[in-house]
């Protein structure tokens, strides 16, 4: 008797690959999430802090993995006494609309809202264009 026959083998099925533009869109939508939470801590009086990953060698040597504090860095500022926002895909900030680069705010209360109709903007697919412009410049600089 074969070891081969007393296992239940079947055919290989990959996972379909996501198309580059829906990766592209949920990598923005996570940051914007996230901004969302920097958003409400800040309305707290808190600082938003995520943990990642990484590899210290303790005293001995041994490699241990650890969890790092990351502070996120809010994409709103205040200016003139008015709040303003820009949009970043990585290190790049977005072009919104020709040549504009920021959004106008009324008030802190009013980021969470912003972001969320930013997240329904890229869902729809209305920020590929100025996502595919910052990859450009990206590849050009290089």
């Amino acid at each position: 008797m074969s070891y081969l026959t007393k296992l239940n083998v079947v055919t290989l099925r990959r996972a379909e690959a996501i198309d580059p533009v829906a990766q592209r869109r949920n990598k923005l939508v996570l940051a914007l999430q996230e901004q969302i939470e920097a958003a409400r801590a800040q309305e707290q009086g808190k600082r938003h802090v995520t943990h990642r990953s990484a590899w210290t060698r303790d005293t001995e040597g041994n490699k241990k993995r650890v969890q790092k504090e990351r502070i996120v860095r809010a994409w709103w500022w205040e200016e003139n006494k008015e709040i303003m926002m820009c949009v970043r895909y990585g290190a790049r900030i977005l072009e919104l609309a020709a040549g504009k680069r920021a959004v106008k705010i009324g008030s802190y209360a009013q980021i969470a809202g912003t972001l969320n109709t930013l997240i329904s903007a890229t869902q729809a697919g209305e920020l590929d264009a100025a996502i595919a412009a910052a990859l450009k410049a990206r590849k050009t600089r290089a």
